[in-house]
C-alpha cells in the first residue's frame, strides 16, 4: 500500500497547512523559536504568473507569542514565500502596506478634554510589532545556510546591548 502525501513546498499545499492554525502555530513556534499561543489568521494572497516565471505566497497573522517566563507580546506575523530572487522590492512594498494598515495597531482610548473643556475621547494606536518571516526558493550566493535569523539588538553608545526595552512602545513600533 502506497503512502502519498503532499510536498509544503507548493503554494497550494502550503496555504491549506498554515490554515490550520495547529500547524500553523508549531511551524512558525519552530521557526521563531518561540512558543506562539494564540493566532488569528488576517489574510492571504497567492501571486501565480507562470508566464513571467513569478510565484509569491504571502500569509499574515496576528499572534501571542510568549517573549519570556510569564511575558508574552501580541505581533503581527509577516509569511511570504517567493522563488525569485528578484522579489526583494515585493517583500518591501507588502511590509510598508502592512505599516499603513490600522488593523495592525492595537487602539487605546482615553477620556480628555478639548480646548473648550468638552470632554472627549482621545484614541492612540500602538502598532504590533511586526516579524518577517521569508521562506525562498533560492540560495544566496555565498551562503550555505539553510536558516538565516536576524535579531533586533538595541545598543547604546558604546554598542553594549540594552536590556529592560520589551515595554518601551516608540521602539516596538518602529523597528522590525
Amino acid at each position: 500500500m502506497a503512502v502519498l502525501m503532499a510536498n509544503p513546498m507548493y503554494d497550494s499545499v502550503f496555504k491549506v497547512l498554515m490554515q490550520n492554525l495547529d500547524a500553523a502555530k508549531t511551524l512558525l513556534s519552530t521557526l521563531l523559536g518561540t512558543k506562539v499561543l494564540d493566532l488569528v489568521l488576517n489574510s492571504q494572497e497567492v501571486v501565480d504568473k507562470r508566464d513571467k516565471n513569478i510565484g509569491i505566497l504571502r500569509i499574515d497573522f496576528k499572534a501571542t507569542i510568549e517573549i519570556s517566563e510569564g511575558k508574552t507580546r501580541v505581533v503581527t506575523i509577516e509569511l511570504q514565500k517567493a522563488k525569485l530572487q528578484s522579489e526583494v522590492m515585493r517583500f518591501r512594498k507588502y511590509l510598508g502596506s502592512q505599516y499603513q494598515d490600522e488593523n495592525n495597531a492595537r487602539k487605546e482610548i482615553k477620556k480628555g478634554k478639548d480646548k473648550n473643556g468638552d470632554d472627549i475621547e482621545v484614541v492612540t494606536l500602538y502598532p504590533y510589532p511586526i516579524i518577517p518571516i521569508f521562506i525562498l526558493g533560492h540560495k544566496f550566493v555565498d551562503v550555505n545556510e539553510p536558516i538565516i535569523y536576524v535579531d533586533r539588538v538595541c545598543k547604546n553608545a558604546l554598542k553594549q546591548p540594552i536590556m529592560g526595552l520589551d515595554n518601551e512602545k516608540f521602539i516596538d513600533c518602529l523597528s522590525h
